[in-house]
């Protein structure tokens, strides 16, 4: 009995802590024996409802530790910790039928070991499909915390990384039962490592070197800054605060500066800044010469007031920005379409002498950015959510010196809507995000892991800018090249600018070409292959 509770408990905290937003060094235990260790426990259940419940209430447990972020109430409210509930119930039942296929056979083949591992990517891939979809914590993460082992992320994406911790683990507890075939199982443990090695080493001689030097703003302002309360910082404030970052740590030779998602109120197009107020703060920041990188006077970007004053957006001042440090500007505004009164989460692209380029955001945040369902009206009122965006409908490349493409917020974790922005053509992704609404938890790790996989599996590199955040850039075998802050929890609050040079190698990947496809594929294939011996079996 005791025995039993030591290997329910080590494998709960090594595939718990398993992951590089947590203990990173257990990454590579949980990768090979976390699982592994749990089927050993299991074996021991005598009844298969037994075996079951134990199996749902483990993998619950993994999942209330690495999706606790979930449980940051003080912007969400209740009704988070009740999805919190329903989505760790939702992954636990998932892996209690994936661990009774363990024991359809008395001994575990080879192929029976692929087909558990293919059954749980099948698994993995169906949460994308549920509302929104539901892309976080695949159990391939705990192969992130190597830049090693990640590069197989560039042949068979993030679920082939979930297919290899399983199948690896099934193949280690095959090896224990039979007690043999260790020097294979150590071949399998191995081989993600010793590919990573050889694939980034012949790929970093070959690729040619370039670099661009990027400035990223953290603006970290709450919520409650930003809006309409006692403590808020006025939007005027919030730019000339911008520009105090810039000035500090931005050269004139910079390429690209981003600021994050829904950077500032009153949207992209609503002239509400007085020409006088921002004259005054670019004065202060960069000197009256500054001036003469404004844009006209025109609508959109400007409107005259009634004594002949004039008013300014926010796509001017970027604008203006962009003239000034004579790069790309993106930024995070909210978008109105004049036509159809439709509202929209977009990230703006501003070039000198040129006109300004937008994305849509395509994956929207239930309740937060979209009312889904009719009986959600109300719960959504209760959070200040009256109306819904619209999702954009398409990936898009930005015209820019370096083709890019923009992600918001958590778009970066779906593999396939990234992807589609690689296929057109993008070198270099730009994920502009808002952490802040789970403040003091691990989510802003974990979203970061998901970005660096996203670079890995298209092999681009990709820069980072947050409200609260992790805010970074990341080569294309996912190197982290540099962060604002320190790697600890601090680095998600502070407010200011970070310069850094991003090489900028890219090549194209296996996954680039053809996405989720191949390793969806060959999952349904060996399922396939195996369900028909197992039947034709059973019928002898």
């Amino acid at each position: 009995m005791i025995k039993l509770f030591v290997l329910f408990i080590v494998s709960l905290l090594i595939v718990a802590f398993g992951q590089p937003a947590w203990i990173p060094t257990l990454g590579y235990l949980s990768s090979c024996v976390g699982f592994a260790l749990f089927w050993l426990f299991l074996e021991k259940i005598p009844r298969k409802g037994g075996k079951w419940f134990f199996a749902t209430l483990w993998f619950c447990l993994v999942q209330s530790v690495q999706l606790s972020w979930m449980t940051a109430t003080k912007y969400q409210g209740n009704y988070i910790l009740l999805v919190y509930l329903f989505v760790i119930v939702a992954m636990g039942v998932q892996f209690g039928l994936l661990s009774l296929m363990l024991f359809l056979k008395k001994k575990l083949s080879v192929l029976h070991c692929l087909s558990i591992a293919s059954l749980w990517v099948l698994m993995e891939w169906s949460r994308v499909f549920f509302i929104s979809g539901f892309t976080w914590n695949p159990v391939g993460l705990s192969y992130t915390n190597n830049i090693s082992s990640l590069q197989i992320a560039s042949l068979f994406g993030v679920y082939g990384l979930s297919f290899w911790v399983i199948f690896t683990n099934t193949m280690v507890l095959r090896s224990w039962k039979l007690n043999k075939n260790y020097f294979a199982v150590s071949l399998i443990i191995i081989l993600p490592y010793f590919y990573g090695v050889c694939h980034k080493t012949v790929l970093e001689r070959t690729l040619k070197p370039k670099q661009m030097t990027a400035a990223l703003v953290q603006t970290s302002i709450m919520p409650e800054q930003k809006q309409s309360h006692s403590s808020a910082f006025s939007p005027i404030y919030q730019w000339h605060r911008i520009m105090l970052f810039l000035k500090t740590e931005v050269k004139k030779d910079v390429h690209l500066i981003v600021l994050p998602e829904a950077a500032l109120p009153y949207g992209s197009s609503r002239c509400v800044y007085p020409i006088e107020r921002i004259k005054e703060i670019f004065s202060d920041a960069f000197g009256v010469k500054s001036f003469k990188f404004f844009p006209e006077l025109n609508q959109p970007l400007a409107r005259e007031g009634a004594n002949n004053d004039w008013y300014v957006s926010n796509s001017f001042i970027a604008q203006a920005l962009a003239n000034y440090y004579g790069c790309e500007v993106i930024v995070g505004l909210d978008d109105l379409d004049p036509l159809t009164g439709d509202f929209f989460n977009a990230g703006f692209c501003f070039q000198k002498g040129k006109s300004s380029e937008k994305y849509f955001k395509r994956v929207l945040v239930p309740l937060g950015e979209y009312i889904p369902f009719e009986w959600c009206t109300s719960l959504a009122e209760k959070f200040g959510v009256y109306d819904s965006f619209q999702a954009g409908t398409e990936a898009k490349v930005m015209s820019t010196k370096i083709p890019l493409a923009i992600s918001i917020c958590y778009e970066e974790t779906y593999s396939e809507i990234v992807r589609q922005s690689r296929k057109l053509g993008a070198e270099l992704f730009v994920n502009i995000s808002n952490d802040v609404w789970f403040p003091d938890s691990k989510l802003p790790w974990q979203h970061f892991f998901h970005g660096r996989i996203r670079a890995v599996e298209n092999g681009v590199p990709l820069l980072r800018c947050c409200n609260t955040g992790i805010t970074g850039g990341i080569d294309c075998f996912g190197k982290i090249v540099k962060i604002l802050g320190a790697h600890d929890g601090s680095s998600e609050k502070i407010a200011g600018a970070l310069s850094l040079d991003l090489p900028l190698k890219s090549y194209r990947t296996l996954y680039s070409s053809v996405g989720d496809g191949s390793i969806i594929g060959a999952s349904c294939l060996i399922l396939l292959i195996f369900l028909r011996l197992h039947n034709k079996n059973r019928a002898c």
